[in-house]
């Protein structure tokens, strides 16, 4: 997703002040868990967002979840299974606003809040679940 180019706009969305600095160790550990997925999955590629490999972003969110509830705040490679969870949930956000994007919908100027199962549909978002496409 790229900024809206009004100003106004722009300043609508404090990316900073409204999310970065909200939470700064949150976001070092999401990286921790970025570079050393992508030392099990890269094999030595300059770090990116494989998003061919391992898909199934809820279940893994679920998973992590799960194992932190149980007492197992970290994994056994040492990260939160809670900033797992985090990456993986960022993971499918950043999947379905691109399939939102590519189906003409924009994440920043557009809602799908309410939409119908369509547009839901179209957004890679499962139509028989409302609450899934519903604020």
């Amino acid at each position: 997703m790229s900024l809206p180019d009004d100003r106004d706009a722009r300043n609508a969305l404090p990316v900073w002040d409204g999310c970065m600095a909200y939470f700064p160790d949150c976001w070092a550990e999401i990286a921790k868990v970025s570079v050393l997925g992508n030392k099990q999955h890269g094999l030595g590629e300059k770090l990116h967002f494989n998003r061919d490999v391992s898909t199934d972003h809820a279940n893994k969110v679920m998973r992590h979840m799960l194992d932190h509830a149980a007492g197992k705040v970290l994994d056994t490679d040492g990260t939160y299974h809670l900033a797992k969870a985090a990456w993986r949930a960022l993971a499918a956000l950043q999947v379905a606003i691109e399939a939102s994007t590519r189906n003409g919908l924009h994440p920043a100027r557009d809602c799908i809040c309410g939409a119908g199962p369509a547009v839901a549909q179209s957004a890679g978002l499962n139509p028989s679940h409302p609450g899934q496409y519903e604020r």
